[in-house]
């Protein structure tokens, strides 16, 4: 596995996402890509605690907010990379469809084995039309965990729109057989 560094992060926030704290202003960090003006770290319990909070935000759908909590998240620490995969998530739910893949990129180099980063981030390819790397994405969450349903059912979805409609009709039979009564698939 790859470890992220907090400089990694913080380059990671700086430099691709073009990474702007809650309060509106830029991060300004030193040339480890530190944030200079970073208070003292926050405990565990306080990064939990926030994260907690980002969480509610997304329920709520108040998105700009889940996303300024996870960020700030992610200058603090390097040890919550499944605020990476929030960050994405709530990304892709404002339609920032670019900064989603990118987010959801860097969670699965720190997690290459998740079954939900391959699925979100396949998701996001398929919102933008990108079948191949969707297909990639929401084969591998499907071979991660073959009974995720909604892997399944998007990956029917992918497989039917590259033109492949028999492949598609069995991958919606297995998502059929783990949910019959799921009206989504």
């Amino acid at each position: 596995m790859i470890r992220a560094t907090p400089s990694t992060i913080g380059l990671y926030l700086y430099d691709i996402l073009g990474f702007v704290n809650w309060r509106g202003r830029h991060r300004g960090g030193d040339a480890n890509g530190r944030d200079a003006s970073l208070r003292k770290s926050m405990g565990e319990n306080q990064l939990q605690e926030l994260f907690e909070r980002a969480l509610e935000a997304g329920r709520k759908r108040d998105y700009p907010l889940a996303i300024a909590l996870l960020q700030e998240i992610l200058v603090q620490t390097d040890q919550m990379p499944s605020a990476l995969l929030y960050l994405g998530r709530a990304y892709h739910a404002l339609g920032d469809f670019n900064r989603a893949i990118q987010a959801l990129q860097f969670f699965l180099k720190l997690e290459p084995e998740s079954s939900e980063g391959h699925f979100f981030l396949g998701r996001a390819y398929f919102t933008l039309g990108m079948l191949g790397h969707a297909f990639q994405h929401l084969r591998t969450s499907t071979t991660l965990n073959g009974s995720f349903v909604p892997a399944l059912g998007l990956l029917g979805l992918t497989v039917l729109k590259r033109g492949h409609p028999q492949t598609a009709v069995s991958v919606f039979e297995q998502a059929l057989k783990l949910e019959p009564d799921n009206p989504q698939i």
